[in-house]
């Protein structure tokens, strides 16, 4: 199964990046099946093994052009949004219950029809509808169907450079598109009468939830106990999110294979009472698999509990036969039906961390467990937790750093405390839900719940809070991450198989590794680049001079926190320009001289950049005669203090006009036409991206 999962990924992430229309490919793919089909009925080929290659070659082919035809057909199935903007109107299924935000309310749904006029188009794919903060939506739950006007649009990024692909994510999830609802403008039709026992698994963990509330374990607890044990973490708040991340125990609350396997091991011992009846193997079999895939399904079917319940199920059948089982071969086919189910999942971080932590603990866990005998039980416990956590980080933290550049340094100490503390919540979690009718009982177990969950709580805090606790700013790029991986595998091979030629493919790797990094070291110390952002409501400039990253922003609040805005944090991480400071727009206009220490001038409006000028028209203060021509500039800004392109241009003659995210609509299309008129170039930042120059 590992080998033939290898051209199923590759022939996903060849669809992915090309995107080759899936009914070309199905010709192809039927005459590798065909030539299978004739080799494997003739057995000549395969008898000889000279020519079994072919063989090999023809397999792997088919299977590559069948991932591809899978990952085809699931980007193209038909979207809600091919028959959206004509007027209409859409029902669609209620997939969550509302989740409350700071400032409005999100509902996940499923636009099932789209109706315009008389016609009804049967679609898919998912949606998020946005409602005011404090709307009517207290009796929506799973399987409610609403209709609500055609205003949906897609998801967009908002263009700003090496920003977070926020389209790309939701897009794994199959969310396609979004709408703002006015709290009138929808209406019930056929509420949760149809597929209602789809959305029954939803509605379940919501009424589990509920009970979690009723015996009093709320706030930050209520938050950790729904994550941990029923995989709902929308009550998980920023700063409770960031105490997990930096004690390194963030995957306590991901329903994973540590999950699961708590639960396999609770089932196994809560039937072992019944061990002594006639049919104990089947009927435990039987009840096992099937509360396994209801917790699977409970908890929401995320990847990662998927794979751990699929690897299980194979373990428990396997004990059922005595035969034994081969963990990479179960972890392979797991994947495969994952992937099969849904090509994207591929690309989720989560599917990424979940396969290559269970592959470190498979391989390299009873290799470190070896090498020290302990002989006390409770110390041998502690060992054990500390070489399946060390076995887990070493192939997944070249992953995390690459997708968060973050990694926690006392990852072992927490899970020393945090992997007992999580499997007494598991435990008392499902005696809670299956005995909470019972008053004094259940309420003994809930106590001891609630407890449990404020110390780990508090532990991860504490950790959270030591000194050093998280290496954070860490950017690497994928071939770099590619070139750690391989040294991880290089040495392990010399390790286990003792030939010279790893450890020196090893060296060469580290050698590259080195190359890399001093060529990002002088390209970063010789950049100077001026961005202007696509940040919503508010002007936001940078101007970044190797190390030094000068940032505008029109938001107090950005200036009061003393920190990098969200919309150009991505640039300031990558490109390390560590060295900040922050003016308000005010301030940048007021001020004559920028810095003096930095290739950035200013006078009256106009900003010399390393040779490069900038007008800024916000500047009102500046006045120029009717009489002298217009001054030479390489970028004019607009923004919406600027006054009109006319009286701008007489002014200044620019090569590019680039208008900022908070030019009005009506007012910046006057501005467009009249830049069209006049023949300047222009950049709307708002509908293309925020603006990037790279001035050598």
């Amino acid at each position: 199964m590992l080998r033939l999962l290898i051209p199923f990924i590759l022939g996903i992430i060849i669809q992915n990046s090309i995107q080759v229309n899936f009914r070309n490919i199905l010709p192809a793919c039927a005459a590798f099946f065909f030539l299978l089909f004739v080799i494997s009925l003739s057995g000549k080929l395969n008898s000889n093994y000279s020519c079994r290659w072919i063989y090999g070659f023809i397999l792997n082919s088919f299977i590559l052009l069948m991932s591809m035809t899978i990952m085809g057909r699931t980007m193209r199935s038909g979207s809600f949004l091919d028959h959206t903007g004509k007027g209409g109107f859409i029902m669609a299924r209620v997939l969550e219950f509302p989740h409350e935000r700071e400032n409005n309310t999100r509902l996940l749904v499923c636009p099932e029809n789209v109706i315009i006029r008389d016609t009804i188009y049967r679609t898919s794919g998912k949606a998020l509808l946005w409602f005011e903060r404090g709307s009517t939506l207290a009796d929506l739950k799973p399987g409610d169907c609403l209709i609500i006007p055609d205003n949906f649009r897609e998801i967009r990024n908002r263009g700003n450079p090496l920003e977070f692909d926020y389209k790309g994510y939701l897009r794994t999830q199959g969310i396609l598109g979004e709408s703002f609802v006015n709290d009138k403008a929808y209406h019930f039709a056929d509420a949760g009468k149809s597929g209602s026992m789809i959305y029954y698994p939803e509605i379940l963990r919501a009424s589990l939830l509920d009970k979690l509330t009723r015996f009093n374990v709320t706030d930050r607890e209520y938050a950790v106990a729904g994550a941990l044990l029923l995989g709902f973490r929308s009550g998980l708040d920023q700063d409770l999110r960031n105490s997990y991340a930096a004690s390194g125990a963030m995957h306590i609350l991901a329903v994973s294979g540590l999950h699961v396997g708590i639960l396999y091991i609770f089932l196994i011992w809560s039937l072992g009472i019944f061990k002594h009846f006639k049919f104990y193997i089947p009927a435990r079999l039987i009840t096992i698999l099937l509360l396994i895939w209801a917790y699977a399904i409970v908890t929401g079917l995320s990847p990662s509990v998927t794979r751990a319940s699929t690897m299980f199920s194979f373990l428990i059948l396997a004990r059922s036969s005595k035969r034994n089982t081969n963990i990479y071969n179960t972890l392979a086919f797991s994947a495969i039906i994952q992937l099969i189910a849904d090509p994207f999942v591929l690309f989720l971080a989560g599917f990424q961390l979940s396969y290559l932590a269970v592959a470190g603990i498979a391989f390299y866990q009873p290799r470190f467990y070896s090498l020290l005998r302990v002989k006390n039980p409770f110390a041998r416990k502690i060992w054990a937790l500390i070489t399946v956590s060390f076995s887990a980080q070493l192939l997944i933290f070249p992953l995390i750093i690459f997708y968060f550049n973050q990694f926690p340094a006392y990852f072992l100490l927490t899970n020393i405390f945090a992997i007992p503390l999580a499997m007494i919540i598991l435990y008392s979690g499902f005696s809670f839900f299956i005995i909470s009718g019972l008053p004094y009982i259940s309420t003994g177990i809930a106590y001891v719940l609630d407890n449990a969950l404020r110390v780990l709580n508090l532990m991860t805090e504490i950790i959270g809070n030591l000194p050093y606790s998280q290496f954070s700013g860490i950017v690497i790029s994928f071939p770099v991450m590619f070139i750690v991986y391989g040294i991880i595998l290089s040495l392990t091979a010399y390790i286990v198989w003792k030939r010279p030629v790893w450890l020196m493919f090893a060296m060469a790797l580290i050698f590259t590794g080195l190359i890399l990094r001093a060529e990002s070291k002088i390209k970063h110390a010789g950049q100077q680049i001026f961005i202007i952002y696509n940040s919503g409501n508010y002007p936001l400039y940078n101007f970044i001079s190797g190390h030094n990253n000068i940032i505008i922003s029109g938001r107090d609040e950005d200036i009061k926190s003393a920190e990098v805005p969200y919309a150009a944090s991505g640039i300031a991480l990558n490109l390390k320009a560590d060295k900040l400071e922050l003016l308000t727009v005010n301030e940048f206009i007021e001020t004559k001289t920028l810095f003096e220490s930095y290739p950035v001038t200013k006078s009256d409006g106009f900003v010399c950049f390393n040779g490069h000028r900038i007008y800024f028209a916000a500047d009102r203060k500046f006045y120029h005669s009717k009489n002298i021509n217009p001054v030479q500039v390489d970028i004019t800004v607009i923004s919406s203090g600027s006054a009109g392109l006319d009286q701008i241009l007489r002014i200044v003659s620019p090569e590019i006009v680039v208008f900022d995210s908070t030019v009005p609509f009506i007012r910046k299309m006057e501005m467009i036409n009249q830049c069209n008129k006049a023949g300047i170039s222009y950049h709307d930042v708002r509908n293309s991206g925020g603006y990037i120059v790279n001035i050598n």
